[in-house]
């Protein structure tokens, strides 16, 4: 999916409001940074009625309806951290997990050429490569990958299936999405690198795939705070579900930034859900406009937050694109899309 595509009429239409709609959620926090210091107390979780509007029927956030989750296995250090994210949401979200394991074509065939050479540590010799050692080592991962599924499952009760599939690795993972709700993947396969940037598969999954994708870190797992990007769209409004969710199951803390125009849709839904979330679920969120959201500005602010786990949609408008942005952080970062099957218009979060 091309990130640069022009939003729909429906995009458009609930991106047309203006800031004074949103002023309701923004004075308390307002009032707290303007009051002297040492009288400060927590407003986060205390939105005054009196300040909201008037409730309008339908007001509420989109359904979270994640029914199976795609999980692209490896023995990276990526990939299992990938795995048991997965594991928790499919549990969290009573969702069917798939392990999928890719035999990368272009290493088979590589390994069939009798030029190639591979060099061993700590020799430093190199050797002829032994086609029919790399198809015992591809089984040989393929068989862990396995028993380390089933052993998430296992632990965590949920329904889970494993299948491996030959061929190119971004066209056998983009069209195996289709199948699923939510893809989640290592965002680079090397075990021992240290870089920060996404790999080449974990990029076009996530440009590519017709599905969500959540992007995970070797060494970290879904934690909080929960920062969520929302520009109003309907995309970007299951972006928010996804961020209280997860901040439900993380400890409570949400952060949203705003872009693009503020609406009267945001506003009501926020006041019918999170409003009450935040009273009986003890969700504290902070919220804050930008007006400016270059990727330099949304990856300063993003860090500016120490994001313990970014949630995004696809649809906001960054100049140097989602992958310019997704180079700059270095937290589990989970783009939200919506599936063509899905309608924009259901609503009631689960």
């Amino acid at each position: 999916m091309n990130k640069h595509r022009n939003r729909s009429p429906e995009d458009a239409r609930l991106a047309s409001g203006n800031e004074e709609r949103f002023q309701w959620l923004l004075a308390p926090f307002q009032r707290a940074a303007n009051r002297p210091e040492g009288q400060q107390r927590d407003e986060s979780a205390a939105l005054d009625d009196s300040e909201a509007p008037p409730q309008q029927n339908g007001a509420s956030l989109p359904r979270l309806r994640l029914r199976r989750i795609l999980v692209a296995l490896d023995t990276s250090l990526c990939s299992l951290a990938a795995l048991e994210a997965a594991a928790d949401l499919a549990a969290s979200l009573k969702a069917q997990l798939d392990g999928l394991f890719i035999e990368d074509v272009a290493l088979v065939r590589m390994a069939e050429l009798p030029v190639v050479r591979e060099v061993f540590y700590p020799s430093g010799i190199p050797s002829q490569v032994d086609p029919v050692r790399v198809e015992r080592q591809l089984r040989a991962q393929a068989s862990q990958a396995r028993e380390a599924l089933l052993a998430v499952c296992s632990k965590r009760k949920v329904k889970g299936s494993f299948r491996v599939v030959r061929g190119e690795v971004s066209r056998e993972l983009v069209a195996a999405a289709g199948d699923a709700d939510l893809l989640i993947l290592g965002r680079v396969s090397r075990p021992f690198t240290r870089s920060i940037r996404i790999g080449s598969t974990a990029r076009a999954a996530a440009m590519q795939a017709p599905i969500s994708v959540l992007l995970m870190h070797k060494d970290l797992n879904i934690r909080a705070p929960i920062v969520v990007v929302c520009d109003g769209t309907p995309t970007g409004m299951q972006a928010l579900s996804m961020g209280v969710h997860l901040a439900q199951r993380t400890g409570g803390y949400l952060t949203v930034l705003f872009c693009g125009d503020m609406t009267l849709s945001i506003q009501q839904a926020l006041r019918a859900q999170a409003g009450d979330m935040l009273r009986k679920r003890r969700i504290i969120i902070r919220s804050r406009r930008l007006s400016d959201a270059t990727t330099a500005r949304l990856a300063g602010e993003i860090k500016a937050e120490a994001a313990g786990t970014l949630v995004l949609s696809d649809s906001i408008d960054v100049p140097q694109g989602v992958p310019a942005l997704l180079e700059e952080l270095d937290c589990p970062v989970m783009l939200v899309r919506l599936p063509t099957s899905q309608n924009p218009s259901e609503e009631g979060m689960s």
